[in-house]
């Protein structure tokens, strides 16, 4: 399956092997910046521009839960590769890392410009973060 973000605020999820479309996510006030999948590929996130991120089962589309505390649009969302953390890139100028479970902010990084792209190495112990300016910034995580 493959995922795609609309300016509309749905994602569409497709079958890669037959072109046909599975799901359709309505679940934001506006355009739709990025998603992903959970390694394990039961859920998606989707950042949007009404500054929030949305998890939601990627079989069922029903909504898992919603991570609000960005003051801008969210750009970007990835799931780390274990799962356990989700991280957000705002035009607020911040990467929000999120722990899964609790739902909540465990770590802000704030920068001198909107985040555009946030990303975990596949290490899951860092993370990448590119900014609207060119510089990318990579952080070495811990527990």
């Amino acid at each position: 399956r493959v995922a795609t973000a609309s300016d509309d605020g749905r994602v569409y999820i497709w079958s890669v092997e037959t072109g046909q479309e599975l799901v359709v996510l309505h679940e934001h006030l506006g355009p739709v910046w990025d998603v992903g999948f959970t390694e394990d590929g039961t859920q998606i996130l989707s950042a949007s521009s009404d500054c929030t991120v949305k998890i939601c089962d990627s079989f069922s589309g029903e909504r898992v839960f919603t991570l609000e505390g960005h003051d801008n649009m969210v750009n970007a969302a990835s799931f780390s590769a274990d799962g356990k953390y989700i991280a957000s890139a705002s035009s607020d100028n911040t990467v929000q890392l999120w722990d899964r479970n609790e739902q909540t902010c465990a770590v802000m990084f704030n920068y001198d410009d909107k985040v555009t792209k946030t990303l975990f190495l596949p290490d899951g112990q860092t993370l990448s973060s590119g900014l609207d300016d060119g510089k990318v910034y990579i952080r070495k995580l811990s527990d």
